[in-house]
């Protein structure tokens, strides 16, 4: 403004060359933003479309869960997936798709390989030991012998093949396993009979006392105490990995950590690692009153188990990584061993 006239401001003829001036330069500036933002876009999309060629290229013939589209994939079913669902989905389509099938989240490719022989093909490869993205959300639970990548899983290998490697080692747990099946006998003897019986809640606990006896050499007694039972927070777990894997809105973990999954999750978490470090203790404290008293097992010094390979000083594991191999061996470990028994026991019966 350059005069007041009548007691109003006036604009001076600069102002409005400068008005229409910095118009233009923002029209510019947007028009320059688009035209990156643009071709940002159009090369991840060309990327994006690259990237699913080669990958269907892969497949080759290899069936694809049905309801497949264009970028989305199959994540446009995700509220529909739960981990059992899709397990019903391979079994029931099992005749038509041979053992084998491929789904989409988006541009991310999930095959699931359940023929022996194309189970072999899989572990012959030399990269097949390297995890894909959507395996990186197990490592919010744990980062161990089962969901580490190399060269951390070749280390975490080696050292678990010392104790496994061996049938006399194997050939040990006999007595585990009589021990634990003799307690569990008596535990279904007080059982009401009736026409139906959930065995499996028996035969998990009965299997978290066998894994835990004979890789790790503690007894928590879990089939009579409840305060480190794990058969509920396991396949939940299983569960909430498999969940996110299918939406993609849950992958932030910013997000994730908010809902109630996210939760549920960190209190599975806590659990499994209050259940670690009681075996960790547990067997420390096995290992020192053995050594104050002179009283060491010659047979476990020649056939250490698992927890005594990771407890030596030449592993090289911290406790947390202890811990992350014992969270792991829950994940894989008693769960298929219960489940397993369950065949065994209706094919007895």
């Amino acid at each position: 403004p350059s005069c007041r006239g009548s007691g109003r401001w006036r604009a001076h003829p600069l102002d409005a060359q400068y008005l229409r001036k910095m118009a233009v330069l923002n029209l510019v500036t947007l028009d320059w933003l688009f035209t990156a933002a643009l071709f940002v876009v159009t090369v991840i999309l060309v990327k994006i479309h690259a990237s699913v060629r080669r990958k269907k290229e892969i497949m080759g013939d290899m069936p694809c869960y049905p309801g497949y589209l264009p970028l989305l994939g199959h994540a446009h079913l995700a509220t529909q997936f739960t981990y059992t669902g899709f397990i019903d989905e391979i079994r029931r389509t099992r005749k038509e798709n041979k053992g084998t099938l491929h789904i989409w989240v988006g541009p991310k490719l999930c095959a699931y390989v359940a023929n022996p022989d194309d189970v072999e093909n899989v572990f012959n490869r030399k990269d097949a030991i390297n995890k894909g993205f959507l395996f990186s959300f197990f490592h919010s639970h744990s980062l161990g012998i089962v969901t580490s990548t190399t060269p951390r899983w070749n280390h975490m290998r080696r050292l678990a093949n010392i104790p496994m490697a061996h049938k006399q080692m194997i050939d040990s747990f006999e007595e585990i396993f009589q021990y634990n099946s003799k307690v569990l006998l008596e535990r279904l003897a007080t059982v009401e009979s009736g026409d139906y019986l959930d065995i499996n809640r028996y035969l998990s606990r009965c299997c978290q006392d066998i894994t835990y006896g004979a890789h790790f050499g503690v007894n928590l007694d879990i089939q009579h105490s409840e305060e480190f039972n794990a058969q509920d927070t396991v396949p939940k777990v299983l569960n909430l990995v498999f969940e996110r894997m299918m939406k993609v809105w849950l992958y932030p973990d910013f997000i994730y950590d908010m809902t109630q999954r996210g939760k549920d999750m960190k209190r599975c978490v806590k659990h499994h690692q209050n259940v670690a470090r009681k075996i960790l203790s547990e067997r420390r404290r096995i290992l020192k009153e053995r050594k104050e008293n002179m009283n060491e097992n010659e047979f476990e010094k020649k056939f250490p188990k698992v927890m005594d390979v990771y407890l030596n000083e030449q592993s090289g594991l911290t406790d947390d990584d202890i811990v992350d191999n014992i969270m792991d061996l829950m994940l894989v470990g008693f769960e298929a061993m219960s489940q397993t028994q369950g065949w065994v026991v209706l094919l007895l019966a």
